[in-house]
């Protein structure tokens, strides 16, 4: 499984199936998603960001119109402006 299928399961766990927008095939990966893909390792990290995930998703719950913008950062955590994702 690659990083990002990683990545991709737990949002659409988080969000619900299809909340992923990015090619899971493609191994091109970075500290956030790689941290978040392995099993035994980071765990703070890991639990601090699944948190975030879900005040996040609870955010949209309040605000549907927050869903758009929440879920493109989600996603941009893949790519190479992750660290803007992330920091935001």
């Amino acid at each position: 499984m690659t990083d990002r299928a990683a990545y991709a399961a737990l949002i659409s766990g988080v969000f619900g199936t299809g909340a992923a927008t990015f090619d899971v095939a493609n191994t091109q990966t970075n500290n956030v998603i790689g941290a978040l893909a392995i099993p035994n390792d980071y765990s703070e990290f890991k639990a601090n960001f699944k948190e975030r995930l879900h005040r996040l998703h609870g955010a949209v719950q309040k605000d549907g119109s927050l869903q758009k913008e929440v879920l493109a950062a989600v996603n941009r955590i893949t790519d190479a402006g992750w660290d803007g994702a992330y920091v935001s």
